[in-house]
């Protein structure tokens, strides 16, 4: 994985996660009441530590879809690749990893870098 590509989409996953955060009903919030009130710095070092998904997931299987599709909207933006996050076969690719990338941030950025060096 690239460092600067890492450092991209990193910063478009924790952008789509805050973006996805605005339309979430306050019962499926991700941070608490005192971690609202915390900088956006440290909000940002708290997602890293949390799981996105799976059993103990701050997101249900709608809020994931939700947030691949602005990440997909994200990375069309910036990298202008000819993958799609929301198709089929990048879904299958997904679900066939021996560790779910939809589990943290970091294992998000690394599938996502990986279709992104594929492409290029």
């Amino acid at each position: 994985m690239k460092k600067d590509n890492g450092n991209i989409v990193e910063k478009i996953i924790v952008e789509s996660l805050f973006e996805l955060m605005r339309f979430l009903p306050k019962k499926k919030q991700i941070f608490s009441e005192q971690e609202l009130g915390l900088p956006k710095i440290e909000k940002i070092e708290l997602l890293k530590q949390i799981d996105l998904f799976g059993k103990f997931g701050v997101l249900d299987s709608l809020g994931l879809v939700n947030l691949i599709v602005i990440i997909d909207r994200k990375v069309k933006k910036e990298f202008a690749p000819t993958f799609s996050l929301t198709s089929k076969a990048t879904f299958k690719r997904a679900i066939n990893q021996e560790t779910s990338p939809f589990l943290r941030i970091e294992l998000l950025k690394i599938f996502v870098c990986d279709l992104i060096e594929e492409d290029f």
